[in-house]
């Protein structure tokens, strides 16, 4: 199944249903027999009940005014929308610069913070503070792995 760009695999483990991130798979090795799908198995309905289980477990999510460089706007709509709370969209805010003012409410805080960062420049998270705050220790983070 895709999210957000993001591939995962739907697969039992121990008799329990688990989602695994394609990208963290380091490994895999072809077994002789085959693997069994349960009878009458819906796969949409099993992924979207793990992702909802994921979902609760992670922090609350994050109501957040951004500032986007004008010619970026339509960008951060089209990459924030799959992370944003269902139903809801990007709200224009008044500016008083150039730079047109975004509000969204992100599903999950940690989301907010890796889509947003990956604006780099383009994007200033105004507010809420603690999502500026945290945006600031990832970027550090990645300056002291690819620095």
């Amino acid at each position: 199944m895709e999210q957000a760009g993001r591939w995962y695999l739907v697969a039992a483990h121990r008799g329990a249903a688990r989602m695994y991130r394609v990208s963290r798979v380091e490994q895999a090795d072809v077994l002789e027999e085959a693997a069994e799908r349960p009878e009458g198995l819906d796969v949409r309905a099993e992924w979207e009940r793990l992702r909802s289980g994921l979902e609760r477990q992670l922090p609350v999510g994050a109501d957040v005014l951004v500032r986007v460089r004008p010619d970026r706007v339509e960008m951060v709509r089209r990459i924030a929308t799959p992370m944003l709370v269902k139903g809801e969209a990007a709200r224009d805010v008044p500016a008083d610069d150039e730079w047109p003012r975004l509000r969204m409410h992100f599903r999950v805080r940690e989301a907010a913070c890796g889509v947003l960062l990956g604006f780099a420049g383009d994007v200033e998270v105004l507010e809420p503070a603690g999502i500026r705050a945290r945006m600031l220790e990832l970027a550090k983070a990645a300056v002291a792995t690819y620095g």
